[in-house]
């Protein structure tokens, strides 16, 4: 019951109206439209219709593009529908299938603060040379290329910030 929400923390419920806002965003609103709020938040269209930025995309490849936005607990959502063909339909499965291999990269700037914080230096101090670009990209972590001052080559796996609490706030609303 939507009444619950009340007793949520602030965090939930940003989490909450950030799911909404970019379901709204990619043209996938209508499916929430049986809310019984009072009043519409104004990031929610009257007309229903996608941002133009994803109105020449179908319905699947909306749906592909709002979970990698969402994050890692909505890509792991979609990877593991594309796996069930007997709940979700083809075009579903297919453009779903595309978060098991084409996740959008962290950015260099996010993972650069995530080694320093993380290795408690300056990135170049540590390594030699560090690829900006990563080897591979998936839902809760990125691998990239390096150098360590000493001279061995490594591959550094870099989770995304906040992943378990992001994870915590998604399963919430989720749960809701």
């Amino acid at each position: 019951e939507w009444s619950v929400i009340a007793g949520r923390t602030y965090k939930e419920l940003n989490r909450l109206r950030q799911v909404l806002q970019v379901l709204v965003k990619h043209g996938l609103g209508e499916a929430f439209a049986h809310l019984p709020l009072k009043e519409r938040p104004r990031f929610w269209s009257a007309s229903g219709k996608a941002a133009p930025s994803v109105q020449h995309l179908t319905t699947s490849q909306r749906m592909r593009a709002a979970m990698e936005e969402l994050g890692p607990t909505f890509i792991k959502m979609g990877q593991i529908l594309s796996t069930r063909p007997d709940v979700v339909p083809d075009e579903f499965i297919k453009e779903f299938e595309k978060l098991q291999t084409e996740v959008t990269p962290m950015s260099f700037k996010v993972v650069k603060g995530v080694i320093e914080e993380e290795l408690g230096g300056e990135i170049y101090e540590i390594f030699e040379w560090f690829s900006e670009e990563p080897v591979a990209s998936a839902s809760l972590s990125q691998v990239h290329r390096g150098k360590l001052k000493g001279g061995g080559s490594v591959a550094v796996k870099v989770q995304r910030p906040n992943i378990k609490k992001t994870i915590q706030a998604d399963m919430e609303v989720i749960g809701r």
